[in-house]
């Protein structure tokens, strides 16, 4: 029946859907098994389906939303290495009518090296997911935390991580940074010369790209492309490290051998380049 089909979607979302058709099997009676009646005994896809037929019940109707409103307030503390992680999540909600997809927005503070060291900061849940919409929202959680603390100006994050997304980027640095990315870049590349004090940097956030979403898009692009295999795999190697690697050198010697390989159509030794670049030791920041 309907509720005991709630129950094992509820059971196969908690341990999986294996382990909830091992657990049928052994509970199952014997004499209905011989006498072939396996009704109480459902399939690994029948206890599947039951998993995400529960999921889909349990998410949030819009009708929870009609009346909420997302107020949300942090406080900070002095410290130069903070960072925020904005994202986003599709799937979350069910379609609202006449609307575009949601998507629930998270901002999470880190503070420290420490992996588990989060704290949730703010939420929304929206639909228009344009510069102006979530800049709109980014803008209302610095109004908030300008009203409880301390300071008449609230210092901003030292980092701001992203995934591949654009849009975050560019609403994140007119809300926090007042400028545009071009600006963002050029202002990085000063930083890398040293032309700024450490007080200066300090007054404004950087972006992070998340390594994880970077390298996911690049490998899309790469099978999209219908590159080998190991020729992928090489250039996803270069890629981790570049993102990852804190010396500055290495990494123009590095983009100068990665142009030359793949840049020059009459390079004759790209093969034996490319091998050689992805068996150096790199400087990598293990963080």
């Amino acid at each position: 029946d309907a509720q005991e089909r709630d129950l094992i979607g509820k059971r196969a979302n908690e341990v999986g859907p294996l382990a909830i058709f091992r657990e049928r099997i052994e509970i199952a009676d014997e004499n209905l098994l011989a006498a072939g009646n396996f009704s109480r005994c459902p399939t690994v896809e029948a206890v599947k389906k039951c998993g995400a037929d529960y999921r889909k019940k349990m998410r949030f109707d819009e009708d929870v939303f009609r009346e909420c409103r997302i107020l949300s307030c942090f406080y900070r503390k002095e410290d130069i290495t903070s960072e925020k992680i904005l994202d986003s999540t599709g799937g979350v909600l069910k379609p609202m009518t006449d609307q575009n997809d949601v998507y629930v927005y998270t901002i999470m503070f880190k503070d420290g090296v420490d992996a588990m060291d989060n704290v949730p900061l703010a939420h929304a849940i929206l639909t228009d997911h344009t510069v102006p919409g979530i800049g709109y929202f980014l803008g209302n959680v610095i109004h908030s935390a300008n009203q409880v603390t301390t300071k008449k100006k609230l210092r901003p994050p030292s980092f701001i991580i992203f995934d591949f997304s654009a849009v975050l980027m560019n609403a994140a640095l007119q809300q926090f940074n007042i400028e545009t990315v071009n600006k963002h870049l050029k202002r990085c590349w000063n930083v890398i010369h040293g032309k700024y004090s450490a007080e200066n940097i300090r007054s404004l956030s950087f972006i992070h790209l998340c390594c994880c979403h970077v390298m996911h898009a690049i490998a899309r692009s790469l099978n999209a492309e219908k590159i080998e295999k190991k020729t992928r795999e090489a250039v996803l190697y270069i890629f981790a490290y570049m993102l990852s690697s804190d010396d500055i050198n290495q990494l123009y010697d590095t983009l100068g051998l990665v142009i030359n390989i793949f840049g020059d159509p009459n390079e004759q030794n790209a093969k034996e380049k490319l091998d050689r670049i992805c068996s150096l030791k790199l400087n990598i920041d293990e963080e």
